[in-house]
């Protein structure tokens, strides 16, 4: 390709603005073509590609009036049709599913209230059971104590 007076070296933003694309749609556009690009010396610089002046522009704002840049806006704010029968099954979902989780958070919590219970009757359990041992080894050793006064002969027999 020679270069013409009409052709003209852009950077890759320069191309997406005059294309109404990204500058990665714009490079990608100029790989396909076929593009002359000339690389920077300087570090930073942008690199610039040969565009040519018949080049076919339809600018995507001349296509999509609605689009703005890359951020779509909608003026629909009301669903209709078959949205609107898509809507309500989300929306009775949704209510169905927020009812149930009311009622997973109430069980859970009565659930918490009976761990809690049974926790403080085992640690009642386990004190009960700390002074029945306790009580048991002192009646054992008074149960020692009186088996060692008796004399030989009664503590044979017993």
């Amino acid at each position: 390709m020679s270069e013409s007076q009409d052709d003209r070296w852009l950077t890759y933003v320069e191309l997406g603005q005059l294309l109404g694309c990204t500058p990665t749609a714009a490079r990608m556009y100029a790989r396909r073509h076929g593009w002359p690009r000339r690389t920077p010396n300087m570090y930073g610089d942008r690199a610039r590609v040969l565009v040519p002046d018949d080049i076919d522009v339809q600018p995507r704002s001349a296509l999509y009036p609605e689009r703005t840049g890359y951020v779509t806006i909608r003026d629909q704010t009301e669903p209709n049709g078959q949205d609107q029968e898509n809507v309500q099954a989300f929306r009775a979902a949704i209510t169905a599913l927020s009812e149930a989780l009311a009622a997973e958070r109430e069980r859970s919590i009565r659930a918490e209230h009976q761990t809690e219970q049974l926790l403080s009757d085992l640690a009642d359990a386990r004190t009960a059971e700390r002074i029945s041992s306790d009580a048991a080894a002192a009646l054992r050793h008074q149960l020692d104590l009186l088996r060692a006064r008796r004399p030989w002969w009664q503590r044979w027999f017993w």
